[in-house]
C-alpha cells in the first residue's frame, strides 16, 4: 500500500476469503499497544482523521503528504453518476450514504447510498473508490451541507500490508529493514530460503 493513514488493513478484508496471519493490521507508529483487533466505531475513525496520534510513521515523513490526509468534495450528480458506472444501478437523487461495516484500519468495506429510486450496495472498497470519485482510499469520514459532499480521509491504496511511506518514515526513525519488514508482517521472520 502506498500509504496506510496511520493504521493498516487486515488482507482478509480487502481479499475476501484470503486470511493470512502475516498480513493482519497494525499500527503504524511506536506504539503497538495503538493496534486495533476490530473494527472502529464512527467516532473513533472521524476523531483518527481529523486528528492523527502524534508519532506516525507515514505522517512523518515528506513523501506521501498529500495522501496521508486529504479532502475531497463531490455534488450529488457525481455521486449518482459513479455510483451508476461502478454498479450498473441508478440510486437516482442522492439522499444519503450510510456505512456497511469498517476494517480494523477504519477503511469502509461497504457502503448504502439511499436515492430517490432505491438503495444501491456498493463494496468492496476498491469499488466505493471508484464509485466515489476515485477516493484516495476507503478511510474516510462524510459531511454534506446541501449538495456538496466533502470526504476527508486518510491514506493512499487499500491499507494491507506494508505501508510504503510508513517504511521510510520507520528507516528516517533509524529502525533497519528487518524491523521494519516484521512490523508491517505480524509474525513473520526474516531468513535465508536458498
Amino acid at each position: 500500500s502506498a500509504s496506510c493513514g496511520g493504521h493498516t488493513e487486515d488482507g482478509s478484508a480487502v481479499w475476501q476469503g484470503s486470511h493470512h496471519a502475516y498480513l493482519t493490521g497494525v499500527a503504524d507508529g511506536p506504539d503497538a499497544a495503538a493496534t486495533r483487533t476490530k473494527a472502529p466505531d464512527e467516532a473513533t475513525v472521524r476523531a483518527f482523521v481529523e486528528k492523527p496520534p502524534a508519532g506516525l510513521f507515514c505522517g512523518a515523513t515528506r513523501y506521501g503528504k498529500e495522501s496521508f490526509r486529504w479532502t475531497k468534495v463531490l455534488s450529488s450528480a457525481e455521486i449518482r453518476a459513479g455510483i451508476k458506472a461502478q454498479t450498473g444501478r441508478d440510486p437516482g437523487v442522492v439522499k444519503g450514504i450510510r456505512v456497511g461495516s469498517r476494517g480494523v484500519s477504519g477503511r469502509i468495506l461497504s457502503i448504502e447510498v439511499d436515492g430517490s429510486l432505491g438503495t444501491v450496495p456498493v463494496s468492496p472498497e476498491l469499488s466505493i473508490r471508484k464509485a466515489l470519485g476515485g477516493l484516495r482510499s476507503s478511510m474516510f469520514v462524510l459531511d454534506v451541507a446541501g449538495d456538496r459532499w466533502t470526504f476527508s480521509g486518510g491514506g493512499f491504496g487499500h491499507g494491507v500490508g506494508m505501508c510504503q511511506v510508513g517504511a521510510i518514515g520507520m528507516a528516517n526513525a533509524g529502525r533497519d529493514f528487518k524491523t521494519i519488514l516484521k512490523h508491517y508482517f505480524s509474525g513473520s521472520e526474516v531468513g535465508k530460503i536458498y
